[in-house]
């Protein structure tokens, strides 16, 4: 189907349109990893099997033109930094390029320390160590250390261990754990159902979401939240060296008046007998004064 477009701009893009929509399939993209590979393959077929490089390339379903092409550039092919690289040629220079070294190194200090790092501490050690860079829009610095990031592979991550100390500094001390329970549990007196491992977690008491299902365009998207949104508690969780899950218990914090039944008898029992004794009491000083004024009479 012709397509005829009207562009005040005097270009017109018929012809691209057209051509976009003739073609059956999808154009492929190869790295030069692959493309290597490839020209591989098609340098065996060539010397083994005598085929010509347009029958190789036919084989393979791949243009010749684009195998004639790869072999003019093998060579920077082969001298390239980034296997999985797309296209040969590096883009424009970044801002960040005299300070990349640094900026790995101050990566690594951080993360084998166990600190974190994220964009904006990046940021602001790329404006440290490169003061005309202060000078700059904040949106194209955080530009540039996307591409930063997405050159050398870097990626936030979750955490997925989270402790005061290093790993490495407790590791002795776990192995030399392990040596010390192992040969009791393996004990042959010893039931693995009767064998418990707890850990406690705190957990919000209300786990409200961020997002819900509403109209399109609507300016104020509300959400009710709970009176205790900043509440937690404690759940322990156990499991036996069976495989056996007990029931988890959960910990709330606060006071509770205990009533026991044998400490307040025991309580009315101590009262009852104090009083008694001081009844006793009263009574002996009483007779004493007693006798006393009949001696002093009689005298």
């Amino acid at each position: 189907m012709k397509h005829h477009i009207y562009c005040r701009s005097g270009i017109s893009h018929v012809r691209k349109l057209n051509r976009i929509e003739g073609r059956s399939a999808k154009r492929n993209r190869y790295s030069a990893q692959e493309k290597m590979k490839i020209l591989g393959v098609v340098e065996t077929m060539v010397e083994e099997q005598h085929l010509t490089y347009a029958e190789a390339a036919s084989a393979l379903s791949i243009d010749q033109s684009m195998i004639s092409r790869w072999r003019e550039k093998e060579d920077a092919l082969r001298s390239i930094e980034r296997p999985n690289a797309l296209q040969l040629h590096t883009g424009p220079r970044s801002i960040l390029l005299d300070i990349e070294s640094d900026l790995l190194e101050f990566i690594d200090s951080w993360r084998s320390k166990g600190l974190p790092v994220n964009r904006i501490a990046l940021m602001r050690k790329a404006q440290s160590l490169k003061p005309e860079l202060l000078r700059k829009l904040a949106h194209a610095v955080k530009m540039s250390i996307s591409h930063f990031m997405r050159k050398h592979r870097l990626l936030h991550r979750m955490a997925t261990h989270k402790a005061q100390r290093h790993p490495s500094e407790v590791e002795n001390e776990a192995l030399e754990f392990l040596d010390y329970i192992r040969p009791i549990l393996i004990e042959p007196n010893r039931d693995p159902d009767y064998i418990y491992n707890m850990d406690q977690t705190p957990v919000w008491m209300a786990m409200d979401t961020k997002t819900t299902i509403d109209k399109v365009g609507a300016r104020t998207v509300n959400l009710h939240t709970a009176m205790s949104d900043t509440k937690r508690v404690t759940v322990a969780v156990t499991l036996t060296a069976s495989g056996r899950r007990v029931k988890s218990m959960v910990v709330f914090k606060g006071k509770k008046k205990i009533s026991n039944y044998y400490l307040s008898s025991i309580n009315s029992t101590h009262l009852t007998f104090r009083h008694r004794h001081r009844r006793r009491r009263h009574l002996v000083v009483v007779v004493v004064v007693v006798v006393i004024i009949v001696i002093v009479v009689v005298v």
